[in-house]
């Protein structure tokens, strides 16, 4: 059963102050208190097979319990004022005590702030053919205080024996694997947001800028310990990331005359997280270090000389390498969106493109491909070869005949005295790329793509053809959704995001008729 309950009381004041201040206020309380019970039986053999009753048990029955209660107070308020029509200004605080976390650490307070003025109000600004000026600004702090390292389970914070094997039929518990901060104190994430709304042309043209900065820190993670100690992890505050972007919304309407009107709208964001600080005072958090973007991909490949080539053993396969190698960035570097509309007489007409240019992508489908002989590069005399039991195929790769290479702790070589000679060692195709799935090729593509997102001509029926019929209003029209793609990455739609062999992406055209009686 999962039970809630929410309370809230809430008081409201409003006030003019002449006609140029307006204030609005609201203070209030809430309560959210959730209850949650679980229990169930279950039995590993029946006595009567078919019969599906407790009572048909041929061994003794297991059960499980579950009880999860939690519980969170607030006291918040809101400030909003009004000057001269024109500047705003928005205050909010909240406090909260909730029962997730250690008494310590159980209430904690988070406020915001914004303001924004239109500029044209106050000044003429039609000589720069400005119709409108509205510039904004915001920061706000939120804290959550709920551990969400392993679920939304209430009594993360509190340390406790968990079920461990049945012996014999006697249950037994286990001290947990994981131990918790003490002090450990909910996760906090401080934003600032700053933009500008201006249009040009009485609205024809307008442009809606907005750059944002927001600093996570009293992160909570999970990180590993030695197994000596008799814990697996530790549940620990810090480190500290920093995500950053912008976007910009362009809308215009380069033609408008009595029966044609064109309609457009352009989107350009970009968006990336860093690393600002570790959990440890170190300086990288696993392989990213400190000022790096967060989504720098990292690779377990073969090793390479240092003109690119691969190395190759005496067995005329590859030799892995050592150390993770970064692949690139899996963020794009911006994304972008253009839809337009047409309306003519009764005609409309709709055509809209989108994509991301940037970043990679790791293609399983590609990998399969290629490790099942499925790929259209696999199909060539080597293949036939391995089918008939013929090894035949050299990788163009080059051979250590002497020599030695030091590396540092990043991988990188502090001192090389290899000789290399071409690779002269003939293997089997198939195995070739049943071990490798051909090693030339890291499986990371570029995601950079271009869609025709949806195409839409809908025709409305003109009332002098309904007048005289029970039909009100009519239209009729086709819709073609992911009509088009144009993409660097081989096989696969990038636009997922992902390539785990998904199910490929769908061309949808329909048709429409709307009739209103």
């Amino acid at each position: 059963s999962n039970f809630n309950i929410n309370t809230d009381l809430l008081a409201q004041y409003k006030k003019s102050f002449g006609d140029n201040i307006g204030l609005r206020a609201s203070v209030g309380l809430a309560n959210r208190w959730r209850n949650f019970k679980n229990q169930s039986q279950n039995t590993d053999g029946l006595v009567i097979p078919g019969f599906y009753n407790l009572s048909n048990s041929a061994n003794p029955l297991r059960g499980t319990n579950s009880f999860q209660e939690e519980n969170v107070n607030s006291v918040f308020g809101t400030l909003d004022l009004e000057f001269y029509n024109g500047i705003f200004l928005g205050l909010t605080g909240r406090q909260d005590w909730v029962s997730t976390m250690p008494l310590q650490n159980n209430s904690f307070f988070y406020p915001s702030a914004s303001l924004a003025g239109v500029i044209t109000d106050f000044m003429d600004l039609s000589a720069a053919k400005i119709s409108f000026l509205k510039v904004r600004g915001s920061w706000s702090q939120v804290t959550d205080g709920q551990i969400k390292v392993n679920g939304t389970y209430p009594y993360q914070h509190i340390p406790g024996y968990d079920p461990g094997v049945n012996w014999g039929g006697t249950p037994s518990l286990q001290f947990p694997g994981t131990l918790i901060d003490p002090s450990i104190s909910p996760e906090t994430s401080e934003t600032f947001e700053a933009g500008v709304d201006i249009r040009f042309l009485n609205g024809k043209i307008g442009v809606d800028a907005a750059v944002y900065s927001i600093r996570d820190f009293n992160n909570i993670y999970q990180l590993p310990m030695s197994n000596s100690s008799g814990y697996t992890y530790r549940l620990v505050n810090g480190g500290e990331f920093l995500r950053k972007g912008f976007e910009i919304t362009v809308t215009a309407t380069p033609v408008k005359t009595n029966s044609f009107t064109w309609n457009v709208i352009a989107n350009y964001s970009q968006y990336h997280r860093y690393l600002k600080s570790s959990f440890d005072g170190s300086d990288r958090l696993g392989l990213i270090k400190v000022g790096e973007r967060m989504d720098q991909n990292y690779w377990y490949g073969y090793l390479r000389s240092p003109g690119g080539q691969l190395i190759l053993g005496a067995n005329g396969f590859p030799l892995s390498d050592p150390y993770q190698r970064p692949q690139g960035y899996s963020d794009p570097d911006f994304i972008f969106g253009i839809a337009n509309n047409f309306t003519y007489k009764n005609f409309t007409a709709g055509v809209s493109f989108d994509g991301r240019i940037g970043g990679v992508m790791y293609s399983t489908t590609n990998q399969k491909m290629w490790w099942g002989g499925t790929h259209p590069g696999t199909v060539n005399q080597f293949r036939d070869d391995a089918n008939a039991g013929i090894a035949s195929f050299i990788s163009p790769g080059l051979v250590v005949v002497e020599g030695t290479a030091e590396y540092d702790s990043d991988g990188n070589i502090v001192s090389d005295t290899r000789v290399y000679a071409p690779n002269v060692t003939p293997v089997n195709y198939i195995s070739w790329n049943t071990n490798t799935s051909n090693a030339d090729l890291t499986h990371y593509y570029n995601q950079s793509f271009v869609k025709l997102r949806e195409l839409t001509v809908m025709y409305q029926v003109p009332q002098s053809v309904l007048s005289k019929s029970f039909i009100t209003r009519a239209s009729i029209g086709v819709v073609g959704r992911n009509l088009a793609l144009w993409s660097k990455m081989p096989n696969v739609d990038p636009d997922s995001g992902s390539d785990n062999l998904q199910t490929p992406s769908t061309r949808n055209i329909g048709f429409n008729l709307n009739l209103t009686f």
